[in-house]
């Protein structure tokens, strides 16, 4: 599993009704910050693929989206697993 949180920039006076269609989404929940016209978004995916396509598919499709930036992926244990074997194989390669 993996659990990316995004910046959301949207129209101040439609915050609501896009965190509203944010929350819609499958996977995917918001939570209020400071900034008028931001909001936090956690999406989750089985795969870094997958969260890629719910945030550039879905997240940036809402509408009254007008950006949204991922800040910070969290890798599952078995992500990172596969990905810790993908490397050291890499670095065998190159021997």
């Amino acid at each position: 599993m993996v659990t990316v949180g995004v910046f959301v920039r949207a129209e101040i006076d439609e915050i609501g009704q896009v965190a509203e269609r944010l929350d819609a989404l499958e996977s995917v929940s918001t939570f209020e910050l400071e900034d008028p016209g931001a909001l936090g978004v956690l999406l989750q995916g089985l795969d870094a693929d997958e969260a890629y396509l719910k945030l550039t598919q879905e997240v940036m499709a809402v509408e009254g989206v007008l950006a949204a930036w991922p800040i910070h992926t969290e890798l599952g244990m078995e992500q990172r697993g596969a990905e810790a074997t993908q490397v050291v194989g890499a670095a065998r390669a190159c021997n």
